[in-house]
C-alpha cells in the first residue's frame, strides 16, 4: 500500500490511478513471472504513479505472492564455527537474491524454529550438527549447504581445501632449506586436523623432510608451557606449522626464532593470526566463500541439481 493525503490506498486504487488492472499491478510490484501480460508503457505507467506517491512494496506481500520467506538463515551450536568476517559478504550477496540472512542458535535435543515452522527459503551451516537436525532438514526439504564441516562430500558442500593447504605448507619449508618440521594440530573434532595430518604424513618423504614431529596440545594441561619446552629442547626443529590458536605458543616462537634459523606456517584464523618476520599466513578468502555460499543455497533453493563439492582454495601473504 502507499500514502495519498495521509491515507492509505490499496492496490486497487494503484489500479485505478494508473488505468489499469489489479492483477497487473501486483503483477508489476511483485516483479513476477505470470500469464499476466502487460507491455513496457504499461510498466512505464504504474511505477510513475507508485513513485509519485513514494511507494514501498512491502516485504511481507511480495513474499507471500512469490511463496518465498525473502530469507536465509545461519543454523548455529557454536558461534565461533563462522567466520569472523563472513557476516558482510553473505548480507551482501544475499541482497542480490532480494533475501535477508537470520541466525538461530540450535540449541541440543531440539528442532530448530526455522525448521519447525518453515520460516527460511535456506540454510547455511557451518559445523557439524546433530544428526537429528540434519535429519529435520531432509524430511522437511528445506534447502541447505554445508560449508567447512564434515559432510564435505555432498553436492551441497563447499569445503576447504585442507590437503592443497597441507602440500603448501611442505612445499614452503622445503624452499626455506628446512627438513626438520614440527606440527602443531588444533582440536581433533574437527575434520581438518585429521586432514592435515594425513597429508603430512603421506607427503614428507617426496619432499625429502624427515619424519616431522606432531604437538597434540590435548595432551597437556598448560599447552603453552609443554610447547615451549618441546621447541626449547628438541634444537633439530626448524620449521613449525601452527594449526591451533597460535597466539599460546607466540613467545616461546619469538624466543627461539632469535636463537636460530627457523620457518614458520600459520592458520589465519580472523580471531589471532601469529605474525613474525618471514612467517607465512595461510587464510581463505571470506567474501570469496560468503558469495559461493549464497549461490550454491540459491541454486538448491531454485529445484537445481547442487555443483558441489565445491573447493575454496587457502591463500597465502
Amino acid at each position: 500500500m502507499l500514502m495519498i493525503m495521509n491515507r492509505k490506498v490499496k492496490i486497487s486504487e494503484i489500479a485505478r490511478l494508473s488505468g489499469v488492472s489489479a492483477p497487473v499491478v501486483s503483477c508489476i510490484l511483485g516483479n513476477r513471472k505470470t500469464s499476466t501480460r502487460y507491455s513496457e508503457k504499461t510498466y512505464g505507467r504504474v511505477m510513475e504513479i507508485v513513485e509519485r506517491y513514494g511507494y514501498r512494496p512491502n516485504r511481507t506481500s511480495r513474499n507471500l505472492s512469490r511463496q518465498k520467506h525473502g530469507s536465509i538463515t545461519i543454523l548455529y551450536s557454536d558461534f565461533y564455527q563462522i567466520p569472523l568476517n563472513i557476516f558482510n559478504f553473505i548480507l551482501n550477496q544475499a541482497e542480490n537474491y532480494g533475501q535477508i540472512l537470520n541466525l538461530e542458535h540450535v540449541r541440543k535435543g531440539t528442532v530448530p524454529n526455522c525448521i519447525r515452522e518453515n520460516a527460511t527459503d535456506g540454510i547455511m551451516i557451518f559445523e557439524d550438527l546433530e544428526e537429528s537436525i540434519i535429519s529435520s532438514l531432509d524430511n522437511f526439504r528445506i534447502p541447505h549447504v554445508h560449508i567447512n564441516n564434515s559432510r564435505r562430500y555432498l553436492p551441497n558442500s563447499i569445503t576447504y581445501d585442507e590437503e592443497g593447504l597441507a602440500a603448501s605448507v611442505l612445499e614452503k619449508f622445503v624452499k626455506s632449506g628446512r627438513k626438520n618440521p614440527l606440527f602443531v594440530l588444533g582440536s581433533p573434532v574437527f575434520y581438518w586436523n585429521d586432514i592435515r595430518k594425513k597429508t603430512f604424513l603421506e607427503k614428507f618423504k617426496s619432499y625429502g623432510l624427515n619424519e616431522p614431529v606432531f604437538f597434540d596440545f590435548t595432551e597437556y594441561q598448560d599447552k603453552a608451557s609443554a610447547f615451549e619446552h618441546l621447541i626449547a629442547g628438541d634444537k633439530s626443529i626448524d620449521a613449525v606449522f601452527l594449526g591451533d590458536d597460535s597466539m599460546d605458543y607466540r613467545k616461546s616462537l619469538d624466543l627461539e626464532m632469535n636463537r636460530r634459523e627457523m620457518t614458520v606456517a600459520s592458520i589465519g584464523s580472523g580471531f589471532s593470526t601469529y605474525v613474525c618476520h618471514g612467517c607465512q599466513c595461510y587464510e581463505i578468502d571470506q567474501q570469496n566463500l560468503g558469495a559461493m555460499a549464497v549461490d550454491l543455497l540459491n541454486r538448491v533453493i531454485s529445484g537445481s541439481a547442487p555443483n558441489g563439492p565445491l573447493r575454496i582454495t587457502y591463500n597465502n601473504k
